[in-house]
């Protein structure tokens, strides 16, 4: 099974860091409960998506971003170690890959590939499964209908009506769980 895992809001927590940022270069204060879209800062206080991925970048830089679920370690190399490969396929920007790489070095988050994706469509890499947090992926599934897309959620990912190949789910543990029971 090929495993592909997104990093921002799938691994890594880095959404409150970013609004700490976001409040300590603007004094703006946006409270994570009220980042209910995937645009929401661009919509709400018109920043461009340049400024707001600069914002996280600041967060990686700064180290304040953390594990989303504690201990994933352990799943994650129990998954691997049954003929799995993982393959990391994060849009993290270019200021932050070094310290994104070293934060999963440092989490002993297992992969056999790690991806910086610019423009293709995550699920056009050799891939069998998506665990990911974009609410854009799921509206693409219906092109790859041989793949499967494990959708977490999080404010701003809030379940549609999905493909027959989306799966919604409350943490990266439930999809391994589902994965390793064989239910792609």
């Amino acid at each position: 099974m090929n495993i592909g895992i997104d990093v921002d809001g799938t691994l890594a927590d880095m959404m409150p860091g970013t609004l700490q940022v976001l409040e300590n270069e603007t004094g703006i204060n946006v409270r994570l409960e009220d980042y209910t879209s995937w645009t929401y800062l661009q919509d709400t206080y018109n920043f461009d998506s340049a400024e707001v991925l600069g914002f996280m970048d600041e967060a990686w830089l700064q180290g304040l971003v953390t594990l989303l679920e504690p201990g994933i370690q352990v799943p994650l190399h129990a998954i691997h170690k049954r003929d799995s490969t993982i393959t990391i396929i994060t849009q993290r920007t270019r200021p932050s890959h070094w310290i994104m790489t070293k934060w999963l070095l440092d989490n002993g988050i297992p992969y056999d590939a790690l991806v910086f994706s610019t423009g293709l469509n995550k699920m056009d890499y050799p891939i069998d499964v998506l665990i990911d947090d974009s609410p854009f992926q799921a509206d693409v599934m219906d092109r790859y209908p041989d793949k499967v897309l494990y959708s977490l959620a999080q404010t701003w990912n809030v379940p549609k009506i999905p493909a027959k190949n989306v799966v919604y789910i409350k943490s990266v543990t439930e999809a391994l769980g589902i994965i390793e029971r064989g239910a792609r």
